[in-house]
C-alpha cells in the first residue's frame, strides 16, 4: 500500500473508505484500520477518510496542556467530544478525537472508573472531624441507647462513572443539585436495637426521617424512657425545624456528623 500511493498522506486524499482501500491494496480491512491508526498515534497528518477534516499531531506543550491533572480536572465531565471543541476554544488547536486518545493512551491516561465528591467537601477541617469523634467515644463507651440513622436516594437519571485520568491519580466529576425523581430509602442500625430498620419515601422529607425514629424507638431492647442518640448527617431534614422539634419532644438527642464526614455514619 505505501509503494503504491507513495505515502498514508498521498493516499488520504484520494478520499477511499478502508475497504476500498483493503480492496485496491489487496490487504484485509483490519490491517489497514490498524496501520491508519497507527499512523496517526505516531503523530504524522493525514486527512480523515469519511469527513476530511484535519488530523494534526499536538505540539509538546498542548500535550503537557493536555495531560495536567487541572485540565483533567476542568473537563472531568466532558467527553472526547466535547474536549476537542474546548482545546480549539482555549488553545486554537485542531485536532480529532482519535488524536486527543492517542495523546491520552500516550501519557498512561486511560477511560477510568472514578469517584464523585461535593465541592464542599474539601471545606471539612480535619480538626472538626476529630472534636466530633471525641465528643461521640464516651456515649459509646457508657452503652447508651445509640442508633445510627442515613438514608439513600436513588434517582431515574443516568450519570458518568468514568473519566479520563491518569492510573494512579483520582478525578472527581462535579455533580448537580437536578437529578430527577426517584425514591429514599430510610436507615436505622445500632447494637440497642433488636434489627435494623428500614422505611421508604418518595424523597427525603422530615416527616419520613420522623417516621423512621418512630419505628426505631419501637425496636428498642428493654430501654423504654431512656433518651436515644442518634448520629445522623447535616440534612435539612434532621437539622430544620420540624426534625429539630420531633428529637426535642420525642427524647431524643440528635449528634450532627461534621459535613461530608460519612466515616462516622457506619
Amino acid at each position: 500500500m505505501l509503494l503504491r500511493y507513495g505515502s498514508l498522506t498521498d493516499f488520504s486524499t484520494v478520499r477511499l473508505g478502508y475497504t476500498e482501500v483493503a480492496r485496491e491494496a489487496r490487504m484485509l480491512r483490519p490491517t489497514v484500520v490498524y496501520i491508519l491508526r497507527k499512523f496517526v498515534r505516531d503523530g504524522h497528518q493525514m486527512l480523515n477518510h469519511y469527513k476530511g477534516s484535519p488530523r494534526r499531531a499536538c505540539s509538546p506543550a498542548i500535550e503537557e496542556y493536555l495531560t495536567s491533572k487541572e485540565t483533567l480536572q476542568r473537563w472531568a465531565g466532558m467527553p472526547l467530544k466535547w474536549r476537542v471543541g474546548q482545546l480549539q476554544l482555549e488553545k486554537q488547536v485542531a485536532c480529532s478525537r482519535d488524536v486527543l486518545r492517542a495523546v491520552y493512551l500516550r501519557h498512561g491516561i486511560s477511560y477510568r472508573a472514578t469517584n464523585y465528591m461535593h465541592y464542599n467537601g474539601w471545606k471539612v477541617t480535619e480538626q472538626e472531624r476529630r472534636e466530633y469523634a471525641q465528643r461521640l467515644q464516651p456515649i459509646i463507651e457508657s452503652d447508651k441507647p445509640l442508633i445510627y440513622v442515613d438514608e439513600a436516594s436513588f434517582h431515574t437519571w443516568k450519570r458518568l462513572n468514568k473519566t479520563w485520568a491518569p492510573k494512579h491519580e483520582i478525578i472527581h466529576l462535579p455533580i448537580q443539585n437536578t437529578r430527577g425523581e426517584g425514591v429514599t430509602v430510610y436507615g436505622a442500625i445500632g447494637t440497642c436495637l433488636k434489627r435494623a430498620v428500614f422505611t421508604l419515601g418518595d424523597r427525603t422529607t422530615p416527616e419520613g426521617f420522623s417516621e423512621l425514629l418512630e419505628q426505631a424507638r419501637r425496636q428498642l431492647i428493654g430501654r423504654s424512657g431512656e433518651r436515644i442518640y442518634v448520629v445522623a448527617d447535616g440534612h435539612q431534614a434532621h437539622k430544620g425545624k420540624a426534625g429539630s422539634a420531633f428529637m426535642a419532644a420525642n427524647n431524643f438527642v440528635y449528634l450532627r456528623t461534621p459535613g461530608y464526614s460519612p466515616q462516622f455514619n457506619s
